[in-house]
């Protein structure tokens, strides 16, 4: 109740600050490099990552997570000095306007309803997975997911679109201070309880984790040391690129300097949290073995690995410790939610309602607009996450297998926009429909034809490859400058044969 007070009154102090939609939705382009960078990080890693990292070691070992450590300076140097400058150097307040001019209105709005679809998807599954985590640590009934779910929607609701980006910013930095102490915290008893941290650092590979495969071009392998570098570099690369998340935090800093200095404080501190959550992993998978009777009936150390972390936190850690983690959890849901709603309640409000012409004359009804959008996005978003138990697989496969389904093709648009001089609106928005079909065609390959599954891990990659061959191939053929109609009727064309694989491939 405290820590929920405490962020409404963060929101409340700020939105007495708000005179301007710049403000409300940018902090007035002065945010800080550390606050700005922080809240990216506090904003992507979200519940999702909280638990899924060290349910992921537990259960499958620490492959994904080297990967990624590989990754993080790569990513760095290419957004540093070829993303965020590109970004920069036009002021904008959502991210898709940049691609009206070289592409135009359509491809603008294509990208914005994109993100709004993601982000809907992403939004839904974080509030049902804090929820869901949330009923074990109270050790109550799963029929109270519901309840807990709107809880949550609503305190992070009243705070975001009272105080807007400067809030939700500084809520984040808040919030990661929790949810790092909290992980400090856990590792720092089971150490302890154990006997050291040589008791519980693997010095051999445990036999329930997958064998390592460095490289391997089988889709049907969960995941190889290739993989789990090529994953992250993408990911990264797209967000940063495409996902107003990212970008809003990037134009919200004074200029290029700052955004590249806060996109390294992102960097630093995913290496930090990455690590700190693997340790987590490897101490709790040693706890569990030498103690197997705590796990409780009808669970399984590696089949319910995702949930050993909140089981340890309710059970064995000290009743005012149990209450600061169980903070870092909803703080990682919250920073993340309250980012999802802000940056959604963005594009909404510049790239469609802008267009009327009675919200451009009368500046206050940005203000007003964005609010209200806020609150109805949090509304939908909460009613979304009561469908996500429906999806299989551990956190960071269900989280593959939705939110990220539109990474891909999202960053297509713009890929186009920046480096391919030839792009047109036709090829460019024709190429993402491929990118999106093969993406859900991956994802749920095992639902559509009852074979096995492909890995999780190509799921951005090989729609990200399609969307971008075949976006830069339609945009080859006649269709720039011609009337809607004539693009209109080429689209529906080129979309036939997606539609005819697609229905061979499942049958």
């Amino acid at each position: 109740a405290a820590y929920a007070l405490g962020m409404i009154g963060i929101g409340f102090y700020y939105s007495r600050r708000i005179k301007t939609g710049e403000d409300f939705l940018l902090g007035g382009r002065k945010i800080n490099s550390f606050a700005a960078g922080i809240s990216l990080f506090a904003t992507m890693l979200s519940t999702i990552t909280y638990l899924s990292l060290p349910g992921e070691v537990i259960k499958h070992g620490p492959v994904f997570v080297v990967g990624q450590l590989i990754g993080f300076p790569i990513v760095f140097l290419i957004t540093s000095y070829f993303i965020i400058p590109f970004f920069m150097r036009i002021r904008i307040t959502s991210a898709y306007e940049i691609l009206e001019k070289p592409l135009g209105r359509g491809v603008r709005l294509t990208a914005s309803i994109i993100f709004i679809s993601l982000r809907f998807l992403w939004m839904g599954l974080l509030i049902f997975l804090t929820s869901k985590v949330m009923v074990v640590i109270m050790n109550w009934n799963a029929g109270y997911i519901p309840v807990l779910s709107v809880a949550i929607g609503v305190i992070t609701l009243i705070y975001s679109s009272m105080g807007g980006l400067r809030a939700v910013v500084i809520t984040d930095v808040a919030q990661f201070t929790l949810l790092l102490l909290g992980a400090v915290l856990t590792m720092v008893f089971i150490t302890s309880n154990v006997g050291g941290i040589t008791e519980w650092f693997p010095n051999t590979w445990s036999p329930n984790w997958d064998n390592l495969v460095i490289f391997s071009f089988d889709p049907f392998i969960r995941i190889t040391l290739f993989t789990a570098i090529l994953y992250p570099i993408l990911w990264w690369l797209c967000t940063s690129g495409s996902d107003q998340m990212a970008i809003q935090r990037f134009i919200s800093t004074r200029n290029t300097g700052a955004a590249r200095r806060a996109f390294g404080m992102t960097m630093i501190a995913e290496i930090v949290v990455t690590l700190i959550l693997t340790f987590v992993g490897f101490a709790l998978l040693k706890y569990y073995l030498i103690n197997p009777h705590f796990i409780p009936d009808g669970k399984n150390l590696i089949s319910d690995s995702d949930f050993l972390f909140p089981h340890y936190i309710v059970n064995f850690l000290p009743v005012g410790i149990t209450g600061l983690v169980v903070a870092g959890l909803l703080s990682a849901a919250m920073s993340s939610l309250s980012s999802g709603l802000n940056s959604t309640a963005t594009v909404i409000t510049t790239d469609f309602a802008l267009y009327v012409k009675k919200l451009k004359q009368e500046k206050n009804n940005t203000v007003t607009f964005a609010r209200v959008i806020s609150i109805v996005v949090g509304i939908l978003a909460v009613s979304l996450s009561l469908l996500m138990d429906k999806i299989p697989g551990n956190i960071i496969e269900v989280t593959a297998k939705t939110s990220n389904l539109f990474v891909a093709p999202l960053f297509n648009l713009f890929f186009m926009a920046m480096f391919v001089p030839f792009a047109t609106p036709m090829g460019t928005i024709t190429g993402a429909i491929y990118g999106v079909a093969s993406a859900f065609l991956l994802a749920f390959w095992d639902v559509f034809t009852g074979r096995p599954g492909w890995s999780f891990m190509w799921i951005l990659p090989v729609p990200l490859t399609i969307s971008i061959f075949f976006s830069v191939l339609f945009s080859l053929l006649p269709t720039k400058g011609k009337k809607i109609s004539v693009q209109c009727a080429w689209s529906v064309g080129l979309l036939i044969p997606l539609a005819v694989a697609c229905v061979l491939l499942l049958t």
